[in-house]
């Protein structure tokens, strides 16, 4: 799953918790300069510059490959939100 939480949407905290239920990972965005709320403090994410959407596209893309081809690494510069024990 990717979720972005750049802005409060109560739809998507429910589906990351329904994730998390069913043991399946997630990336989590958000924009540059957003907080996270505060329950989700620590937690490890993916920041992007909304001005520069291609990059961030470009990034996303780079990172979910790495992941697919190694599910059980941990991706550089960012890391699944639940991640496997």
């Amino acid at each position: 799953m990717i979720a972005d939480l750049s802005a409060a949407n109560p739809n998507v905290y429910y589906e990351l918790g329904m994730t998390r239920a069913l043991g399946r990972d997630a990336f989590v965005l958000i924009q540059r300069g957003m907080n996270l709320p505060a329950d989700l403090k620590g937690a490890h994410y993916l920041e992007y510059d909304a001005a520069r959407p291609d990059d961030a596209t470009y990034e996303l893309a780079e990172k979910l490959a790495a992941w697919k081809v190694h599910e059980d690494i941990m991706v550089d510069g960012v890391e699944s939100l639940f991640s496997r024990p």
